[in-house]
């Protein structure tokens, strides 16, 4: 939860913060079993990172992106698997 308030604070000068907190907001849902909320997460870092380069997040979105396979026939789900691995491929 932590993470949660930390990326909701940050200002949008701070867009690798914002993406850092919420990559980890994503981690924690995922492994709390709450999925479309993980992916929605995810999906909003998968935004910011045209804006942003670290492999740090990359690899939580990559980590993220493991832990919702179970669940990959949620709507949600599948769009943030969708574009985490357009973003595998690019990288």
């Amino acid at each position: 939860r932590l993470a949660a308030s930390v990326a909701a604070s940050q200002t949008p000068q701070f867009t690798r913060n914002i993406a850092l907190y919420t990559a980890e907001l994503a981690d924690d849902l995922a492994r709390s079993g709450r999925p479309d909320e993980a992916a929605d997460a995810g999906l909003r870092v998968l935004a910011l990172l045209g804006e942003v380069q670290s492999s740090r997040i990359q690899a939580m979105l990559a980590t993220t992106a493991r832990l919702l396979l179970p669940h990959r026939s949620d709507a949600g789900v599948s769009e943030f698997l969708e574009g985490h691995a357009v973003l595998s491929r690019t990288a």
